[in-house]
């Protein structure tokens, strides 16, 4: 694990943790913060950015993802969140190898590029748009994710809706996690130099 890139990998599974709380939220308690998806929605349809925070509307509601990794690899224990990082690292893996189902992604994500010019990202339209991209373009390239929490919220469209959206964006920031070199290995065997760019991170 380089310093040059830690910075990015350690932003980006923030980025990942912080999609991956929200989807506890929303199936325990209904509801997550507007503002954590207005930071993450834009990594959605950003490409080739010149900088890893470019992707994002702002990275400070990040904290809260990296609070929660640097928790998980001081106390060594595992949690659902770490659980949900796992299963979404492993289906980004198998997306990325799924070559028809990746290029239907990236066609899908363009239409909705399309679509944000018309409605805001956070308006109900985009959030149906990219609730169906997951579970038509992402979803299938594994068994599906089994979420825990409220049947009365989950059975609710609009909260499964998010649930999904907070998915995929958990799936895109581990796709980046991966752009700048990011491995299961380096967090097992780079666990230190890891966990210092986790604290050197700034909001």
């Amino acid at each position: 694990m380089s310093q040059a890139n830690a910075h990015e990998q350690a932003l980006a599974l923030s980025a990942a943790m912080l999609a991956i709380d929200d989807v506890i939220l929303l199936a325990t308690t209904g509801q997550c913060p507007e503002r954590d998806l207005s930071a993450l929605l834009p990594s959605l349809l950003r490409q080739n950015q010149a900088r890893l925070e470019d992707y994002f509307l702002e990275i400070a509601p990040f904290e809260k993802g990296r609070a929660l990794l640097v928790n998980f690899l001081i106390n060594g224990v595992s949690s659902e969140h770490v659980r949900y990082l796992i299963q979404v690292t492993v289906l980004e893996e198998k997306l990325s190898a799924n070559r028809a189902l990746f290029a239907q992604l990236l066609q899908r994500l363009n239409e909705a590029e399309s679509a944000a010019e018309h409605f805001p990202l956070l308006h109900d339209a985009m959030i149906a748009r990219f609730a169906d991209i997951y579970q038509a373009s992402v979803s299938p390239a594994m068994r599906k994710i089994l979420i825990h929490g409220n049947p009365d919220y989950l059975k609710q469209p609009q909260i499964a809706a998010r649930v999904r959206v907070c998915l995929l964006c958990a799936v895109r920031a581990v796709g980046l996690w991966r752009a700048y070199g990011g491995s299961k290995w380096q967090v097992i065997f780079f666990r230190k130099r890891f966990l210092k760019a986790l604290r050197a991170l700034r909001f």
